[in-house]
């Protein structure tokens, strides 16, 4: 599991991300950017960058994720 503010470079985000939960903030190989939320429950098998040379994807832990004591009641899901 990646701590707040870890970093890693990987080539098959997926699999990075797999079993992680919270926000990360992912550099795409091209400079683009992303803020990928993972939540309990939810996969994708694989993301791997297509091009003639393969970049790594940088990946960055910035938020964890919100527990329920954290969401007004107002917004909270009963059932």
């Amino acid at each position: 599991m990646l701590n707040l503010r870890d970093s890693i470079n990987t080539y098959d985000l997926a699999m990075a991300l797999r079993g992680q939960y919270g926000q990360f903030h992912v550099i795409l190989p091209d400079g683009g950017e992303l803020l990928v939320t993972c939540q309990p429950g939810h996969s994708i098998s694989n993301i791997e960058w297509i091009g003639e040379n393969p970049k790594p994807f940088t990946v960055t832990k910035v938020s964890e994720p919100a527990s329920v004591a954290e969401v007004p009641t107002a917004f909270r899901k009963t059932g």
